[in-house]
C-alpha cells in the first residue's frame, strides 16, 4: 500500500520513479529535491550573456554516475554526465542530476565546468556545439556582443501560426553586423533555439539557431539531488538518479533566471524569486501579481519553449489561461505550491 501511495504523489507532482540497477548499491540515500536547475543540456535560456557569479565555496570534484536502465528509445540518445550547481539559500552546492538525451540533429554538447577566479569560482555553462569539424574544432571566442537593437516585431505577423525571433548581433571579421529578427513558421515537433552567446572566461561563443525537439521527445529529465559532503567522498561512490521530472510538471512551474542562462523548476512563487532575476517562461511578475504576457511590448523576451506551445495548443483556448491562472495562484497563495523536496511530496 505504502509504494502505492508515494506512486501517486509522485506523479501529482510530475516526478516518477526510475528502476535502479541492483549493482548500484547507495552508502546512504541522498536528499531528492522537487525543484532546482534544469540540466542546461535539457534546455537552456536564450537571454542577454553575462558573466556568471562569483561564488565563495570550492565545488566539489564531480561524482561518478551510474546510468540508469530506463533509456528512451532512439539510435542517437546518449547519456549526459550531471555536475555540481551553487544553492545560494543552502549555501552549498547541489548535484543537476546526469540524464538520458536525444542528440539534436546536427549537434554536440560542450559540456560546462567550474573554474577558479578572484574571490572565488565561476561556472562557465555548455552549450549545444555544431557539429560540423570544421566548426566543432575551432571555437572563437569574441568580445561582449552590444546591446540588442530591437525588442519587438516591426510588421505583424504573417499568420497566427508564425512566432517572431528577436535578430541578433554577428560577429564579421573585426566588428558586430546587426541580423534582423524575422517570422519564423510553426513546425510541429521541432522547436526553434534562436541564434544566441554563452559567456566564458575567455571571451563570449557565439551558438547560431538550431532545430531541437519538444520536451517530451528530449530525452529522460532526473530531478537534482543534495548530498551531504559525507555521501559523496566516501570511496568508489557512485550515484544513479532515480526521479523522473515528467514534462507536464514544467509547464506550471518553469522559471527562467535572466542572466543566468538557466531554467529553473519548482516552487519560485514567492518576490525574492522575483528579485533575484527568476521569471515564469510564460509571463513575468508585476508588483504584488502575477501577468502573463504571450504578446509583444517593452517586456517582452523571447522563450523558445513558450513560443512553440503556445502555439501548438492555440486551438484549445483553456490552455495557457489554465497555466497563467496557476502560476498567478501560486504566487498570491490561492493555489497551492508545489513541495520542495521528495520527502515534502510524500509526506
Amino acid at each position: 500500500m505504502r509504494s502505492r501511495l508515494v506512486l501517486a504523489g509522485l506523479a501529482a507532482l510530475g516526478l516518477a520513479l526510475a528502476p535502479r540497477p541492483a549493482a548500484a548499491q547507495q552508502p546512504a540515500e541522498p536528499e531528492v529535491l522537487a525543484r532546482g536547475p534544469v540540466h542546461e543540456a535539457f534546455a537552456a535560456a536564450v537571454d542577454t550573456p553575462t558573466a556568471s557569479p562569483i561564488v565563495p565555496k570550492v565545488p566539489p570534484s564531480p561524482i561518478e554516475e551510474l546510468p540508469p536502465d530506463q533509456k528512451p528509445d532512439g539510435e542517437n540518445v546518449v547519456w549526459l554526465p550531471g555536475y555540481f550547481s551553487y544553492d545560494e539559500e543552502r549555501q552549498d552546492y547541489i548535484w543537476v542530476s546526469g540524464f538520458w538525451r536525444n542528440v539534436p540533429p546536427g549537434r554536440v554538447w560542450v559540456p560546462g565546468s567550474w573554474h577558479e577566479a578572484a574571490g572565488g569560482w565561476q561556472w562557465t555553462h555548455g552549450f549545444w556545439q555544431d557539429a560540423r569539424p570544421e566548426v566543432a574544432q575551432q571555437v572563437e571566442y569574441l568580445p561582449p556582443p552590444p546591446a540588442p537593437l530591437e525588442i519587438a516585431p516591426s510588421v505583424p505577423a504573417p499568420a497566427e501560426t508564425y512566432t517572431y525571433v528577436p535578430g541578433t548581433w554577428v560577429y564579421r571579421t573585426n566588428r558586430y553586423v546587426w541580423r534582423p529578427g524575422v517570422w519564423v513558421d510553426h513546425r510541429p515537433g521541432w522547436i526553434w533555439t534562436p541564434a544566441h552567446y554563452r559567456w566564458t572566461p575567455a571571451g563570449y561563443v557565439f551558438i547560431d539557431g538550431y532545430w531541437d525537439y519538444p520536451l517530451a521527445n528530449r530525452g529522460l529529465l532526473f530531478a537534482p539531488v543534495y548530498l551531504p559532503p559525507g555521501v559523496y567522498a566516501r570511496p568508489a561512490y557512485v550515484y544513479t538518479p532515480t526521479i523522473v521530472v515528467r514534462e507536464p510538471v514544467l509547464y506550471t512551474s518553469l522559471f527562467v533566471r535572466r542572466g543566468y542562462g538557466a531554467y529553473y523548476f519548482g516552487d519560485y512563487f514567492e518576490a525574492r524569486y522575483v528579485s533575484s532575476g527568476y521569471t515564469a517562461w510564460c509571463g513575468s511578475v508585476r508588483g504584488n501579481g502575477f501577468a502573463v504576457s504571450v504578446g509583444f511590448g517593452r517586456g517582452y523576451a523571447y522563450d523558445p519553449l513558450w513560443s512553440y506551445y503556445r502555439v501548438e495548443h492555440r486551438r484549445d483556448p483553456v490552455w495557457a489561461v489554465t497555466i497563467g491562472d496557476t502560476y498567478a495562484g501560486r504566487f498570491n497563495g490561492s493555489v497551492p505550491r508545489p513541495p520542495r523536496t521528495l520527502v515534502q511530496q510524500n509526506v
